[in-house]
């Protein structure tokens, strides 16, 4: 058979000339056989279809994506089958040429496999670009999270739960992918203790912004895996991390972590103390009540008034030492630790109170009264409580 020349091919394209493009397809160059392709896409029509799905098995990768193209643009249903069955082309530009033109489709039909693609990572963007097309709405399953992930919807990852572990914890390991503050972010309101590792593993990160977020991830998981881990990072340099650290240690709640933040009380920034302080008091741990106490002196107004309440629910533990700060500290102490002591409400702080009624600063002597009179509020209820209890059993 004679050489077919590029000319010949352009001939057969205006022509039309579906046969002499078929024949093209079977004995030209390669060259000459992309152009065949190309022509025959443009000449569309079912027996061209015919010609581009059997171009579907050349021999080479180029033809074979090329084909793939073709068929898409001229969106003949007949080409579902084939296009489906190059998603498992070896070459990766085939794959992702079918997986184009299967949402180039836009049938619905085209959606089992497309979400088949969604698993392969190398065609990964042209099959969520194709699902798009279609109008595909993702659902709650793994593909649907592999789908969120790719678009980087993460609060419909959140939504989907459980099934968008997986998928969210290997983007969260791939150094390629940017922004990946956003995969711990969702990891951590998921809650899963599958991303505990992952995460922990993510505050070592050369990132500040993914290392505070899995920081905080894990408080919001609340897995005493992490307890450790934040503990350490209440030494970090960074100054957020410290923040986050002492946050998520607070809710994780584990007294573990009673030493570390005690010493966090005397960090430089005042939100790391606040948080801190709040850490100790939902922990409630007899430990934090001498260091609490000393934060009484924080220049800090809204600090020293967190540390009343932190100090007020260890409760009776915290009381001689109250005791002695509101007879041996500074006004700023003796007025916090009056507070302190009204809120817990023990008779043993009764006399300090009184002896603080007459205390020299004002503000010391405010607070006494206050809480003197609370103190004895309660006591008279108490005794109250009791006689009735006693005349009930008489």
């Amino acid at each position: 058979m004679a050489k077919i020349r590029r000319s010949q091919i352009r001939k057969m394209r205006e022509e039309k000339d579906i046969r002499g493009l078929g024949k093209a397809l079977a004995n030209g160059e390669v060259a000459i056989r992309l152009d065949a392709v190309e022509a025959l896409g443009e000449v569309g029509g079912p027996r061209a279809v015919e010609k581009l799905i059997a171009a579907l098995g050349d021999a080479e990768k180029e033809v074979r994506a090329k084909a793939a193209q073709a068929l898409g643009r001229c969106g003949d249903l007949r080409a579902l089958r084939p296009l489906t069955d190059s998603l498992r082309d070896s070459e990766v530009q085939v794959r992702c040429a079918a997986a184009e033109a299967l949402g180039k489709l836009r049938s619905n039909a085209a959606i089992r496999p497309l979400l088949f693609a969604l698993k392969d990572e190398e065609v990964r963007k042209s099959a969520v670009r194709s699902l798009e097309r279609i109008g595909w709405e993702p659902e709650a399953s793994e593909e649907g999270a592999i789908y969120c992930v790719e678009i980087r919807d993460w609060d419909r990852c959140v939504e989907i739960g459980g099934p968008a572990v997986g998928p969210l914890i290997r983007t969260l390991r791939d150094e390629r992918v940017m922004g990946r503050d956003g995969v711990a972010n969702a990891l951590g309101l998921i809650g899963d203790p599958r991303a505990v590792d992952p995460l922990i593993e993510a505050m070592q990160s050369r990132y500040d912004s993914l290392r505070c977020s899995a920081a905080m991830a894990l408080g919001l998981i609340g897995d005493p895996r992490a307890v450790e881990p934040l503990k350490i990072a209440l030494r970090d340099g960074d100054m957020r991390m410290r923040k986050v650290a002492a946050l998520s240690l607070s809710m994780i709640g584990d007294p573990r972590a009673v030493d570390a933040l005690i010493e966090a009380l005397g960090d430089v920034d005042v939100t790391v103390r606040w948080n801190a302080v709040k850490a100790l008091s939902e922990l409630g741990d007899p430990r934090a009540v001498e260091p609490l106490i000393g934060v009484l002196e924080d220049e800090d107004e809204d600090i020293r008034s967190r540390a009343v309440s932190a100090i007020a629910q260890i409760g009776e533990a915290a009381v001689d030492g109250l005791i002695q700060a509101l007879k041996k500290g500074s006004g700023r102490t003796r007025k916090s630790a009056a507070q302190a002591l009204g809120l817990i409400g023990d008779r043993r702080a009764e006399e300090a109170l009184e002896e603080a009624c007459g205390d020299m600063d004002i503000k010391v002597r405010g607070a006494a009264e206050e809480s003197l009179a609370r103190l004895r509020e309660k006591i008279e209820e108490m005794d109250r409580a009791k006689d009735s209890w006693l005349r009930e059993r008489m």
